[in-house]
């Protein structure tokens, strides 16, 4: 019995081990990757330029702009961790070196599991920089008369939020690009599900706007601004779900790539 446990506690140390060397080799590979800084620097231009639009283009009659409008523009660096989410793992497939990695680490799902915790750890950070840094230029570069400071809990949140846009969608990345494997077609499909599938959802008789408030990606792009998308569960429980969504795809990911051949 006692042998018996004594090896169980190795192997999951040996797991661990091997887990935290595929983040460390996944982590080096983001950061030397040249791909990753061009990415950085166009979803950076984004966010910062739209932060400026914000504040010195005048709004139509009778609105106000708000630190929503402030920060919307840190979004659209969504779509560019989607696509490296999927590139991941689909440019190893399309390169050869996912034999090689999956050879060096038998258990497979290891590499899986590194590659979206390298990815969601630092789209986290990465969209929380954003996000902030939007609205400090917005800030500086506010006319007067222009409040935004944030006043509420719900303003904090609204910014805060970018972080988790950032990550949920980088791990949904990885598990698309892990049971899809081939770029184009996971790409494409990783696309149309965030920008045309949950919108023609709308278009089903009687059921298509309940549907549609609960489809992943529009529930993560009410929680930086839920004045413009209702939350059903509200702005905790929404970000909850859209993390659970995330959990259950990578778990979905983590099981096929056990299983299959390569």
């Amino acid at each position: 019995m006692n042998d018996a446990r004594g090896t169980a506690v190795e192997g999951t140390a040996v797991e661990g081990a091997t887990l935290r060397n595929a983040i460390a080799a996944e982590r080096v590979r983001l950061v030397a990757g040249r791909s990753t800084w061009w990415c950085l620097a166009v979803a950076a231009s984004l966010a910062l330029g739209e932060a400026v639009l914000a504040v010195r283009v005048s709004p139509e009659e009778g609105e106000v702009t708000t630190v929503a409008d402030v920060i919307s523009g840190a979004l659209f660096g969504q779509l560019i961790l989607l696509v490296l989410g999927v590139l991941a793992m689909t440019g190893e497939h399309r390169s050869g070196t996912i034999r090689l990695a999956f050879q060096a680490i038998p258990g497979r799902w290891q590499v899986v599991a590194a590659k979206a915790t390298v990815l969601g750890v630092a789209g986290g950070v990465i969209g929380s920089v954003f996000a902030f840094a939007s609205y400090g230029l917005a800030v500086v570069l506010a006319p007067s008369g222009l409040d935004l400071t944030l006043d509420t809990a719900a303003e904090w949140r609204q910014v805060m939020a970018v972080g988790l846009v950032y990550t949920v969608t980088a791990v949904i990345g990885v598990a698309v690009g892990t049971v899809v494997r081939n770029s184009a077609a996971a790409i494409s499909g990783a696309l149309i599900w965030m920008l045309v599938a949950e919108t023609a959802v709308t278009l089903i008789p009687k059921v298509g706007d309940t549907l549609a408030s609960w489809m992943p990606f529009t529930v993560l792009m009410a929680l930086p601004d839920s004045a413009k998308i209702e939350v059903p569960l509200g702005a905790v429980g929404g970000a909850v779900y859209c993390v659970a969504v995330a959990a259950l795809l990578l778990a979905f990911a983590l099981t096929l790539v056990r299983r299959r051949a390569l």
